[in-house]
């Protein structure tokens, strides 16, 4: 497990107890990455209910699946966002590495000019 997906589902379940504490009906589902078969069942569920037919064993139940199928997501299109999704959080990790290297690289230039004005 990647820290990363360990704080979003801290954070995805804290909000969730925030949103149900405040009265909201809250649902939850938990996405396990098994080489892309969940992403498969997210995608056929969708398309089964934008067909109108049940959705597959295993597949989401969820409301959201059928409110998607109902904006005419496609398997393809599934895939795009979380491929978009994807790119966004490796953009989002290089940033931060960015600037952590970015305040180490002023940290020690600050420590060298400190240095040099010293008699």
């Amino acid at each position: 497990m990647v820290a990363a997906n360990g704080q979003a589902a801290a954070y995805g379940d804290s909000l969730a107890r925030i949103l149900q504490h405040h009265g909201h009906d809250v649902q939850r589902e938990y996405y396990v990455n098994d080489a892309g078969s969940q992403i498969a069942r997210f995608g056929e569920s969708v398309i089964a209910r934008a067909n109108g037919t049940e959705v597959p064993e295993g597949g989401y139940q969820g409301e959201y699946v059928v409110e998607l199928a109902g904006e005419g997501m496609t398997l393809s299109g599934i895939r795009r966002v979380l491929q978009l999704e994807a790119q966004v959080k490796t953009l989002e990790a290089e940033r931060d590495a960015l600037r952590t290297a970015i305040a180490s690289r002023d940290a020690l230039l600050a420590d060298r000019q400190r240095d040099q004005s010293r008699p």
